[in-house]
């Protein structure tokens, strides 16, 4: 992970978008717009986390919603995720300390 001013991200392009609800449930990024048939494939993505603070892995370890249970990231944080495995890999769940989901913006770059 990297913060929003990675230049591994300067020359490419938008290949899609969503917006994920993140609570007490561990989520991940939709596993069909990592493949896609119609266009290139993401490499890297520009997550914003909109409202309350989630934590986060890409390493495959098991994220919780307690202190230290991964990365924390707060609400009108940005940054760039640079590999389709750790793509493949992200897993975010809501701090417990939050009082309502947390929603995240995903911008898929090829």
């Amino acid at each position: 992970m990297y913060t929003l001013n990675n230049s591994n991200i300067l020359n490419m392009v938008s290949v899609g978008f969503e917006s994920i609800t993140v609570s007490t449930s561990v989520v991940g990024l939709t596993a069909a717009n990592l493949t896609r048939d119609q266009k290139p494939a993401p490499t890297a993505a520009v997550i914003q986390v909109l409202t309350n603070s989630i934590n986060l892995t890409t390493d495959g370890t098991t994220v919780t919603n307690a202190v230290g249970g991964g990365t924390q990231r707060d609400a009108a944080a940005e940054f760039v995720v640079t590999t389709m495995s750790d793509l493949k890999k992200l897993r975010m769940i809501r701090i417990a300390a939050a009082s309502a989901d947390a929603t995240v913006n995903v911008t898929y770059l090829s």
